[in-house]
């Protein structure tokens, strides 16, 4: 063997252990940024014990309800009891697999690789109008608005996220990341994605949404961009068969583009989404009011007029919004009965009840919000000669309403421990 084969032999030795370090250090990095996602080491007290007499009795009818997620559609009563932190709890359940490795290259693994995994799309959500007379609502009565630019930040630090980030050596044209777009939202779960902007040195955001449609420049061209896929939402948490549909639709990208990729590991990722989910369930919690008629049914024409003179807005959803300064919704007005109100049939409708709902998770400064909530229910009440009740129709009063503004102060404290603020970008996404 000639000094040059020997040289050869060594180079390409050196090249393979370096390549083999270089996974081992990215195997680390990714691990150790999952579980930082939710390690803080804290008490998370959601919901306490209440006192027979502070809460109006035994829990049965009472405005605070849990929310049924998708997959779990049976009503909910509430349970007030201690949360445990997310963060440190096992996952008992769902014990996680031997870690992956993180993927880093320009030789994707193929979507043929995860032919034994069923593909996966998201669960039908229950309408409003399904969820309102049972008061335990499955993407509740509230329209989820859709994100604005300030809400699709895609970061590598997200604790919501799994984040994949490609770079190219040409530049690719923004029709193309449009398209990958369209292709990952096929895993079920909602999907954004973000480009870099060499000129202004800033990553653009909010350019494409969960349909993959681009609301920038399409003929823009990008060599670094990031795709990201939500860990959970209302209908649970991100499973491994849409994580690895996920990660295979963008190897396949980079592989067609000549562009090199990252994926964080699968495992911890999982682990996190579980964590997330687990939280999610016991934070979602909804407060419902019902304005029930004593004497004679409400006229349709009169509940549109007091509505609308109190700010609200009648949407396509049948229910009524409180919108907020931004145009959020604060709380909703629905018909108790099945029908739900419609602009050419309000008019001619009566109905023997109203029902006020506070999505809590989705709502900032949520105290304020659920005592205008209930100013609102008194004015209903007073003008349409009707009562406040519970779902039980029994009449509720100022004690029973501030037990449930403690509960509430308790559940946003709760969040934002967990540095998910109710109300937030990231609470928008996940109570969704």
């Amino acid at each position: 063997m000639s000094d040059l084969q020997i040289g050869l032999v060594l180079i390409g030795l050196l090249a393979v252990a370096a390549v083999f370090a270089f996974n081992r250090i990215q195997e680390k990095k990714y691990r150790q940024r999952a579980e930082r996602a939710f390690n803080q080491q804290h008490a998370d007290v959601l919901l306490e014990p209440q006192d027979g007499a502070a809460a109006g009795g035994d829990d049965s009818g009472y405005p605070v309800r849990r929310v049924a997620r998708a997959g779990r559609g049976e009503r909910i009563e509430p349970q007030f009891r201690v949360i445990a932190d997310v963060a440190a709890t096992p996952d008992e359940e769902n014990p996680p697999a031997p870690d992956d490795e993180s993927t880093r290259g320009t030789e994707p693994e193929r979507a043929g690789d995860d032919k034994a995994a069923p593909e996966v799309r998201a669960m039908p959500v229950a309408s409003a109008r399904e969820a309102a007379p049972a008061r335990v609502a499955t993407g509740l009565a509230t329209a989820t608005p859709p994100l604005r630019a300030a809400e699709k930040l895609v970061s590598p630090e997200s604790t919501i996220d799994y984040v994949a980030e490609v770079e190219a050596l040409q530049p690719i044209a923004a029709a193309k990341v449009a398209e990958l777009s369209r292709k990952l939202a096929e895993a079920g779960k909602p999907v954004h994605c973000s480009v870099f902007n060499p000129r202004s040195a800033a990553w653009e955001i909010g350019l494409f949404d969960t349909a993959g449609s681009g609301v920038g420049n399409g003929a823009a061209r990008y060599t670094k961009f990031r795709c990201a896929i939500q860990l959970a939402d209302r209908q649970g948490a991100v499973s491994e068969a849409q994580l690895r549909m996920f990660r295979a639709a963008v190897t396949d990208f980079a592989s067609q583009n000549r562009a090199s990729f990252e994926c964080p590991p699968v495992q911890p990722a999982l682990s996190a989404a579980r964590r997330l989910d687990r939280f999610c369930v016991e934070a979602d919690i909804a407060i419902g009011i019902n304005v029930l008629a004593e004497q004679k049914p409400f006229s349709g024409t009169k509940i549109r007029a007091l509505a609308e003179a109190a700010g609200m807005k009648l949407e396509q959803d049948g229910a009524f919004h409180m919108p907020s300064e931004h145009g959020a919704t604060l709380f909703t007005l629905t018909n108790r009965d099945s029908a739900p109100f419609f602009p050419e049939q309000i008019r001619n409708m009566t109905t023997q009840g109203l029902t006020l709902l506070l999505d809590v998770p989705r709502v900032a400064a949520g105290n304020r919000v659920f005592n205008q909530m209930i100013q609102l229910g008194r004015s209903l009440a007073a003008t349409l000669e009707g009562k406040l009740v519970d779902d039980n129709r029994r009449a509720l009063n100022e004690s029973e309403f501030e037990a449930i503004r403690h509960q509430i102060t308790t559940v946003l404290a709760a969040m934002d421990a967990q540095k998910i603020s109710a109300g937030s970008p990231e609470a928008l996404r996940l109570f969704s």
